[in-house]
């Protein structure tokens, strides 16, 4: 047993210091041991006169200082990951490739809070194997602290629908309205399509509501029926769905976020101005 972690978390510290060399020291060893890693680190090009080494012993140096680095980034998600890891956890039904892929899509992340959500997913993935693709992890490899700052600041929009598909609206004739009381606008719409979060589909960029049977969709454990009372079918032709991705990385953040009442009622006002009938439980 290691000190300090359950049995859920030592599996995961095992399988990361067999598959990956990863090692979760205790965390007053860990403090000093990286302390000292620090310090090493700042010396190494320090103790060598680089003008005096040849172009073989300098790539050697470069290789040595980006393989620490890169070590210390995994280790320090490690330990984040097994700090939030719960006790129901399987962590030994974590797809071995899974996890080398995954420490080679994270091995250059050295933001904080990059390495707060690359830890996060770890631990949904220990909690739930299969949950996040490779393709997911591809596409937040070069995620960006504004990136992550953006999609966070989306997440009191986001709607649910009975296939689990995240979307949120935005009506293209307010756009620049939208930007001056939500922050979210054409500009963050397009960047969030450009980085894989949101589709580019045609699909992606509407939902019908048929009068026979009721659109159901959920905001954050409100349940909304909508209804088209119109013998036409009525198109939503301002939603935003969220790609595979977006919808992956949504499951890990959602947790976190407070709702937005002002956002919820204008749509719902944008619903029944168009005609639909809408039933809210709670």
């Amino acid at each position: 047993m290691i000190e300090g972690l359950g049995k859920a978390a030592e599996n995961l510290s095992l399988i990361m210091r067999d598959a990956l060399g990863i090692y979760i020291e205790p965390a007053k060893k860990k403090r000093m041991a990286q302390a000292e890693m620090e310090i090493e680190e700042k010396r190494l090009f320090h103790n060598y006169d680089l003008e005096k080494i040849d172009l073989a012993e300098r790539a050697k140096l470069r290789i040595f200082e980006t393989g620490t680095r890169r070590q210390q980034n995994l280790e320090k998600i490690g330990a984040e990951a097994v700090s939030l890891l719960p006790e129901t956890a399987t962590p030994e039904k974590i797809n071995i490739d899974w996890l080398h892929h995954f420490a080679d899509s994270a091995k250059d992340v050295s933001e904080e809070e990059l390495r707060k959500l690359w830890a996060q997913i770890l631990s949904q993935e220990a909690t739930e194997p299969g949950k996040f693709s490779k393709r997911t992890l591809d596409y937040l490899k070069n995620f960006s602290v504004y990136d992550c700052e953006l999609f966070e600041k989306l997440l009191p929009f986001i709607f649910m629908n009975e296939e689990n598909l995240a979307f949120f609206i935005v009506p293209k004739s307010q756009f620049s309205t939208f930007k001056e009381k939500y922050q979210i606008g054409l500009f963050e719409t397009l960047h969030l399509k450009n980085i894989g979060l949101c589709s580019t589909a045609e699909s992606g960029l509407s939902f019908s509501i048929a009068p026979d049977e009721p659109f159901k969709t959920l905001y954050f454990g409100k349940l909304i029926s909508i209804y088209n009372p119109t013998n036409n079918q009525i198109i939503i032709y301002d939603a935003h769905f969220l790609s595979e991705a977006g919808n992956q990385l949504f499951s890990v953040l959602d947790v976190a976020s407070d709702t937005n009442e002002m956002y919820f009622h204008e749509i719902m006002n944008l619903f029944t101005g168009l005609g639909l009938e809408i039933d809210i439980e709670d």
